[in-house]
């Protein structure tokens, strides 16, 4: 099993090949955007020729920029697409919305509590609660925070994939999956935002590896100084991959604890 952050710039494209049976695969991605520059071609290589699902974390332009391109792409190809539930006023949005109604494509609004399974890769849904945060007034009504996140585990392997997650995300996942929580590698949340990861929750997820997705716009701001010493606190550099650098990042899983990071740039 594998799971591929590629190297987008400032947002987010991850792709999931999971295996079925002996020599079949299925495909999943979380997010899309660079979909002519870069995810097309990426796809290509794979030979990826349907999708299991595509899932949008949250309606934010780095990460649902592309995403009606890669359906379009793939149109009648797709098993299911998933989204948050969250609504959001940019135009990538509102035209991806009218793009599903259109095409008559069926949306799974997942929820905490979910587990998918595909062959022996158990997805399991962590957030966003079943409920979404309805005040617009609270902090925890932040787009961010409705951020699909998902706990990807193959045998004794758990890669966590935290989308843009924050505060009030964060502490549903702790209340409700701490039975769960564990993750070998981590794809760090909001691009290594101090406002999506903090020193408490890594020290429950307790990851051998962190993956942050940033570009070279980002080279002043993401990931924060906060963020990396957090990260520092309980892992050496050498097991931190910030895209911007190393390229794209496969996370290589046997099944067992022990996984294999594989860089573009080695």
């Amino acid at each position: 099993m594998k799971v591929h952050v590629l190297d987008v710039g400032h947002g987010d494209t991850i792709i999931l090949e999971m295996p079925i049976g002996d020599k079949e695969k299925a495909f999943g991605v979380v997010d899309c955007i660079e979909f002519e520059d870069i995810t097309r071609s990426y796809l290509e290589e794979l030979k990826v020729e349907e999708l299991a699902f595509v899932c949008n974390t949250h309606p934010h332009d780095d990460h649902i920029r592309d995403v009606q391109k890669l359906l379009e792409t793939y149109e009648g190809n797709v098993g299911e697409y998933w989204d948050s539930g969250k609504e959001h006023t940019i135009q990538d949005y509102l035209d991806l919305t009218e793009y599903l109604y259109k095409e008559n494509i069926q949306t799974e609004f997942v929820r905490s509590g979910s587990i998918i399974r595909f062959g022996r890769t158990r997805l399991h849904i962590l957030a966003p609660p079943a409920k979404l945060f309805l005040d617009s007034k609270k902090e925890s009504n932040n787009i961010n925070n409705a951020s699909i996140v998902i706990l990807v585990e193959y045998g004794n392997s758990r890669i966590m994939l935290s989308g843009d997650s924050q505060f009030a995300n964060w502490a549903h996942i702790r209340v409700t999956h701490r039975d769960v929580l564990k993750a070998h590698a981590l794809k760090i949340s909001h691009h290594g935002s101090k406002h999506g990861n903090f020193l408490e929750c890594l020290e429950v997820v307790e990851p051998n590896y962190a993956i942050i997705s940033a570009g070279t716009r980002d080279l002043n701001k993401f990931p924060h100084k906060y963020t990396m010493d957090a990260l520092l606190e309980i892992m050496d550099r050498d097991r931190i991959f910030i895209t911007r650098e190393v390229g794209d990042v496969v996370i290589k899983s046997t099944g067992s604890s022990q996984l294999e990071i594989i860089t573009e740039k080695g």
